[in-house]
Formats: C-alpha cells, structure tokens, sequence
C-alpha cells in the first residue's frame, strides 16, 4: 500500500510553483500553516492574501481591497482629511477674533514694547514758527552779511589810506584788492538764503549787482601787472567810488535786521 502510493505521488506532476505559474493561476497549497486566504468579491473564489489580481474574473485587489474601491476609499479619506483639518483651522482664527478685534489699537502716546508694559512715546509737536516771521536760512543770511558789509567798510578806509600815502604802493593795493573781492564772493553766496524771506527780496537783488561789480572790477585790477602802478591806483579809485555806496546798503540793512529782531548784527 505504500509502494503504490509512493509510485502514484512520482507519477503524479508538481513542481515548484513560480510567481507566474502558481500566484497567478491562484492555486493555493490547502493545509499550509500560516495561511490567510480572502475571497474574492467577484466571484467569491479563494485566493491568497496579497494576491494582485483573480485569475478567474480578473479582478484586481489593492492591499486585500479591490482596487476601485480601495480608490475611492483614498479619495474620501483625504477628502475627509482636507474637510477636518480646515474646520480645525477656522475654529483657532474664529476663536481669535474676540480678542483681536476687542484688542484697543496702539496710541500715539503709548505703544506696548513688552508684554504688559507701556513705554511713552513724545508725540511729535507741530514745527515752531520762525521767531518774527523770519526763516532761519534769513535770520543767518542777515548777520553774516552785516558782518561782511562792516569788514568792507574797513577795506574802504585801507583804499582811502592808500590813496592819501605819499608814495602809491602796488603790493599794498594789490592785498586790499583781493581782500575785497573774498568778501564780495562771501556775500554773493549768502544771498540766496538772504531771498528766502519776501521782505529781503529787493535788497538781496541789489546787493547781488553790488557784489558783482566789486569782483569784476578786482578782478579787472589784479590782471595788470604789478609794476603797472597806472592801472592799481585806477582800481583803487574805481573800488573806492563803488564802496561809497555802502551807507546806503547799511541803512536797509538795519531796517531788515530791526525786523528779524537782529538789533546787534554780529558774525
């Protein structure tokens, strides 16, 4: 009896089963230990845990879950997923809201630098009005210049003195010249500010065509030649006669200085 049943088990035809031949087939060894076996939702036929797809009906499987449904699963899970996750979301902003709009804004005179603690703030003040109505830029213009006309005012006298010496001295007249024309550069460069306050406007216009004509005639005078005595002592003259007008500027200028409250004029 064993004999038989051994000659029966070499006669019959096995082998070992491949991937393809018993996996797909959907053969299963009945009695192997361990064995987890699902059924088929298409035609209820038995088949290994894990397998892919059913031989019989051709229904593929993912993870033991036909595929379709296992999709469908996937989508509504992150479907769910996205709803849960935003309702999580809108609640935390919701439940900010109260504070965030019942929360009194920041003042001008406190702001909150740390928790609990106010630190004052200076509330920027309007900009003052210029003392008398006068710019700044004019009130500095206004002294400077007086300062500058009294330093032309000695330069007159050094051309007077030089006129009434005895001997002409080129060399003298030449350094009263350039000392001349430094201070009418100077002036010329305060007028601008001097022409920010309107009621200096017409005496800044005529001390720029004063201050010119000092530094063209200098200029004109220095070109000669040192030894051209002729055209020094003609220079001085011509300085001189220009300088004359000096008084005249002063008296405007003091009016101008007594309404910016600039009584004493000083550097």
């Amino acid at each position: 009896m064993r004999l038989a049943l051994d000659v029966w088990a070499r006669e019959r035809p096995f082998g070992p089963t491949t991937a393809a031949s018993g996996a797909a087939e959907g053969t299963l060894p009945i009695g192997e230990p361990g064995l987890q076996v699902l059924s088929c939702s298409g035609c209820n036929r038995p088949l290994r845990a894990g397998s892919r797809r059913c031989p019989a009906c051709g229904m593929r499987f993912l993870v033991g879950v036909q595929l379709r449904r296992a999709v469908i699963l996937l989508v509504a899970g992150f479907a769910v997923g996205l709803a849960a996750g935003g309702s999580i979301v809108t609640a935390g902003v919701v439940a900010g809201l109260p504070r965030v709009v019942g929360a009194s804004a920041p003042t001008a005179e406190s702001v909150p630098s740390e928790v609990g603690v106010a630190t004052p703030i200076p509330v920027a003040s309007a900009i003052p009005a210029p003392p008398n109505g006068v710019p700044v830029p004019a009130r500095s213009a206004l002294r400077q210049i007086a300062a500058l006309n009294e330093r032309l005012a000695e330069g007159l006298d050094a051309l007077d003195a030089i006129l009434a010496a005895p001997t002409f001295d080129a060399a003298t007249a030449a350094a009263a010249i350039r000392s001349i024309a430094a201070e009418a550069a100077a002036g010329t460069d305060q007028l601008a500010r001097l022409a920010t306050w309107p009621p200096a406007t017409g005496l800044a216009s005529d001390l720029r065509t004063f201050y010119d004509e000092l530094r063209s005639t200098a200029r004109l005078g220095l070109a000669a030649s040192i030894a051209n005595v002729d055209a020094y002592r003609a220079t001085v003259e011509a300085l001189a006669a220009q300088l004359a007008r000096l008084p005249e500027i002063e008296a405007r200028l003091a009016i101008l200085l007594e309404a910016a409250g600039l009584a004493t004029a000083g550097p």
